[in-house]
């Protein structure tokens, strides 16, 4: 009974990724830990207007193939939480051991052959990632601010190349 109260307590019923209880609790965790970490920013592109034009049914549906995909990418090497609407939050600890670039390439390859001719939804995620050594003398919270804010630089040069194209 105390385990499903703590699942239920620490994940996202809709993606079943952990929540944004959880992602705090590591948060402050880390904080304490003697090694480097790495926190992603994500966003997924695209959701307003997928449930603007195509309903709810399919904004939950982007946001479950795109968590699934994100999920199954980063493994056990890092936690993956929905911590908002569209919002995803990777910690990867004891990031010297993991190659976060090839994680990176593989998610965004990955979520990208979700697309296909026949279905309306453009699968597609933004993201921003920061270290702890970006930060020296900071807490989680900086450092997750500023993977915040390159995730949001990504996102606004997806959507300048959109309307170039």
């Amino acid at each position: 009974e105390y385990a499903f109260l703590e699942r239920m307590a620490y994940s996202d019923g809709l993606t079943m990724l952990s929540n944004r209880a959880m992602a705090d609790a590591m948060l402050e965790e880390i904080d304490n830990a003697p090694f480097d970490y790495c926190i992603i920013s994500m966003d997924i592109n695209g959701l307003k207007k997928v449930n603007d034009e195509l309903g709810h049914e399919s904004g939950d549906k982007l946001l479950k193939k795109v968590s699934f995909v994100v999920a199954e990418t980063f493994g056990k090497k890092g936690v993956i939480c929905r911590v908002g609407g569209d919002e995803l939050l990777g910690i990867i600890e004891n990031a010297e051991r993991v190659d976060v670039d090839t994680l990176i390439h593989n998610m965004t390859i990955r979520v990208n052959a979700i697309n296909s001719g026949e279905d309306p939804i453009n699968y597609s995620i933004s993201y921003g990632v920061a270290y702890r050594h970006d930060c020296p003398g900071e807490d989680s919270h900086a450092v997750y601010m500023l993977a915040d804010r390159r995730m949001y630089e990504f996102k606004r040069q997806y959507y300048k190349n959109l309307m170039r194209d």
